[in-house]
């Protein structure tokens, strides 16, 4: 929760691409015997194959998804999504086969792999725009195999046309090093005075600076706040970033902050990070204090344990196993 949102959607992406407990294919309904064993072929080596072809592609621009998969082709970044089509097919194993001749070629299924990839993945975490229409009638490459003849589409994924890689999209595929989140044009003007009120001079606060204003401030009006320590030192431990709020502080108001805000801010920020939680640990009661004063300076006990108040032992938690088989070569035992 202390990573910035486009970090977490990047660790987010990485994980994914070396998932192997789910196949994105399988979203294609229609396609029947997915479910064959050891058919299908490992999935962080085609998710692999697609990140590389998106690689060659501009950013912030929208390019055509067919040429997208011809590109793949002719640059050779190939996969293979069954190790046997024949085993996948429409309505019925036989006669529905993909592996006839004409049939599970590219664009019946790696081209529908990607498809998926990109919408379903891709798209909902904001590493690409789509452009994408119904798709029924979209496409017709498929029409031609046994056991089509009635179906309107062979996934709901044939209606995407176009992608668009976006500046987020960019950073989480490793295309780019960075990632500047950019701020919305808004026509919201703030006053900030030094007794640490903020107050709407002109415009309108959008429910997301509500949010970010309560989240540093308390609600004074519909249209004040007074900048509140409680809130400040909660934002502070969830990691929020108190640069990012001074920025929308000082864009809003088209100055720079008094003085006395930004000691208030500074103080938050260094207040709110005092302690840091290190490890779990375990709290023991020692009988007397005589046997907590033994144990406290035993000298293989002196890196595994802490004494505090009269009678107690505090063990990390990553020590225990070695602090438990201590106490018994010393002939003490615990409960």
């Amino acid at each position: 929760m202390r990573q910035s949102p486009h970090d977490v959607i990047r660790s987010l992406w990485n994980k994914w691409l070396s998932n192997t407990s789910f196949d994105e294919f399988s979203r294609i309904n229609d396609i029947k015997g997915q479910s064959t064993k050891k058919n299908m072929t490992a999935k962080p080596p085609r998710r692999s194959a697609v990140v590389a072809g998106l690689g060659d592609c501009p950013v912030g621009k929208w390019f055509d998804i067919d040429v997208f998969s011809n590109h793949m082709v002719a640059t050779d970044c190939q996969f293979e999504v069954s190790h046997d089509p024949s085993k996948l097919y429409l309505c019925e194993a036989r006669y529905g086969s993909f592996g006839y001749d004409g049939y599970g070629g590219w664009n019946t299924l790696q081209f529908r792999y990607i498809l998926v990839l990109l919408f379903e993945y891709a798209a909902t975490l904001g590493l690409i725009d789509i452009a994408y229409v119904h798709p029924d009638g979209a496409r017709d490459d498929f029409r031609g195999q046994w056991g089509a003849e009635d179906m309107k589409w062979l996934s709901r994924y044939d209606g995407l046309r176009a992608i668009r890689i976006t500046h987020l999209g960019a950073y989480c595929l490793g295309f780019a090093a960075e990632y500047k989140p950019s701020r919305s044009n808004s026509s919201l003007e703030l006053a900030v005075f030094p007794n640490l009120s903020i107050a709407v001079v002109s415009g309108q606060a959008t429910a997301a600076d509500h949010l970010l204003l309560e989240t540093w401030a308390e609600p004074m009006t519909d249209l004040s706040w007074r900048l509140n320590y409680e809130r400040a030192i909660r934002a502070v431990e969830r990691g929020r970033s108190t640069q990012d709020f001074v920025d929308f502080l000082e864009t809003s108001s088209g100055q720079p902050l008094p003085p006395e805000v930004e000691d208030f801010l500074s103080t938050c920020e260094s207040n709110g990070k005092a302690l840091q939680r290190k490890t779990d640990a375990l709290v023991f009661d020692c009988r007397d204090a005589e046997t907590t004063e033994r144990l406290a300076s035993e000298r293989e006990l002196a890196n595994l344990c802490f004494r505090i108040g009269r009678s107690r032992l505090v063990v990390p938690a990553e020590h225990e196993a070695k602090f438990r088989k201590v106490i018994r070569e010393i002939g003490l035992g615990i409960f």
